[in-house]
């Protein structure tokens, strides 16, 4: 009997197996749980680490980020020399009449020979004329106690209304301690204007190409000396100084003192372009309207 009852519910299981079967779904293998960390970055609109940056990473507490790596800082320069560099106070933005540039440039020959005997100055006059040039005249000694190394020939001779500017401007020089001045050339017959054809004012004997300044102490200063890239501001308070040193900023604030008191209308510096990184042109004008350190 026994043996009969389970032969039946055998029967019935063996019945029943196939539609069971119809109702089963088989669901893929689960997947681990996302990393909190992941979650919380990809929510916040962050990338989320890859496994590789955080597993085995040590836990570190929140903080801010250490800074970035910049570019190193400018050198320091030394608040005694800072407090010198008076080439980046401001400059005039207007000439006047009444500026010595102007008041020399504008001169006759008649006044200009009379304002050379009353200050006394050393030139001689030049008899013969020279192309170009109203009254020739040379340099024979020095200018204010600064000695003036002039080229012989051609070269050293210059207008007498240069001669009252280099009066003006050997002043200046001999209040910042210089007692020689190397010149290169005043006078340049027909020289031009670079890619013009303007006169230079060297073709009148009224411009200066300089070189080399000596002082009392034994200094020399050179347009190596100058300390600034073409097309960088020469004076004024965006003026540019690389490597600030006591040479460069001596020279750099006579220069510029020279240009607030308008003693020339132009001045050229190595900031000028490449023609000028051997020399400093200084030069006056007739009816000039504007005057520049550059």
């Amino acid at each position: 009997m026994a043996r009969g009852r389970s032969a039946t519910m055998l029967g019935w299981a063996l019945f029943l197996l196939p539609a069971c079967m119809h109702y089963v779904t088989v669901l893929p293998p689960s997947e681990p749980s996302a990393d909190p960390a992941q979650e919380a970055a990809t929510a916040e609109g962050g990338a989320a680490p890859t496994p590789s940056s955080t597993a085995g990473a040590p836990a570190t507490s929140a903080g801010p980020a250490a800074p970035a790596e910049g570019p190193a800082s400018a050198p320091t320069v030394a608040p005694e020399l800072l407090a010198r560099m008076t080439f980046r106070g401001e400059m005039p933005t207007v000439t006047s009449l009444n500026d010595p540039a102007a008041q020399n440039a504008n001169a006759s020959s008649s006044y200009c020979r009379k304002e050379v005997e009353r200050r006394k100055l050393a030139v001689t006059r030049v008899k013969s004329a020279a192309k170009g040039i109203s009254d020739t005249v040379r340099i024979s000694g020095a200018f204010n106690e600064v000695k003036l190394v002039v080229p012989e020939g051609k070269h050293g001779m210059l207008d007498c209304r240069l001669a009252l500017a280099l009066d003006d401007f050997t002043k200046v020089l001999h209040e910042f301690g210089i007692v020689s001045l190397q010149i290169d050339n005043f006078y340049r017959p027909n020289a031009k204007l670079p890619g013009q054809k303007k006169d230079s004012q060297h073709a009148h004997g009224l411009a200066i190409d300089l070189t080399v300044l000596k002082t009392a102490d034994g200094r020399t200063f050179t347009p190596a000396d100058w300390g600034a890239s073409i097309g960088e501001v020469a004076c004024g308070p965006e003026a540019v100084m690389s490597e600030p040193s006591e040479a460069r900023v001596d020279l750099r604030n006579l220069f510029c003192e020279v240009g607030r008191r308008r003693i020339f209308h132009t001045v050229l510096s190595p900031s000028f372009n490449a023609a000028h990184q051997s020399h400093f042109h200084l030069d006056i004008k007739r009816d000039a309207k504007h005057a520049s350190v550059r």
